[in-house]
């Protein structure tokens, strides 16, 4: 009897060791599939212009117009910020004054860049989101916002 409890825990041992060993070796395995669940295979970091062009809007002075800005964006992994300020509207320079600051926050996920952000106008601050496909260093997609509730396409080109 006594030697039968022996060899039982001595079964018990060999099986909790050699399964440590093969949780061990699966992690170690696939330690890269797992760190890619958690960063991105692309990085937008750097400076980027991005174009909203007025598709839709409840202030028909809007339509049609195109409001671009000069942005910085920071990744980490899959997270994106970004920091920039309304630099033309309708392909006019706009004077210092009128350089409304945008901040953006968003992730990247399956090709494509989710993004919210605060446009922090003169008279108000207003916000939107917009979600683009990202490919050699361009983004392409749409948007929508509080402003004037407009919609359009977004669209965007690394500068540096």
């Amino acid at each position: 009897m006594i030697k039968k409890k022996k060899k039982k825990k001595v079964i018990t041992k060999i099986v909790a060791v050699i399964s440590f060993i093969v949780l061990l070796t699966t992690l170690i395995l696939n330690f890269n599939d797992v760190k890619n669940i958690f960063s991105s295979k692309v990085d937008i970091t750097g400076e980027w212009t991005l174009n909203f062009h007025i598709q839709e809007t409840s202030y028909n002075a809007y339509n049609n117009k195109t409001a671009e800005y000069k942005m910085h964006f920071i990744q980490s992994n899959k997270q994106i910020k970004g920091e920039g300020e309304k630099w033309r509207f309708n392909n006019k320079e706009l004077p210092f004054n009128e350089h409304d600051p945008l901040i953006v926050t968003g992730k990247y996920k399956n090709d494509s860049i989710y993004c919210t952000y605060v446009l922090k106008g003169v008279r108000r601050e207003t916000k939107g989101s917009f979600v683009v496909a990202y490919e050699n260093d361009e983004m392409n997609g749409y948007f929508s916002g509080t402003a004037a509730n407009s919609k359009g396409k977004v669209s965007g080109k690394r500068v540096k």
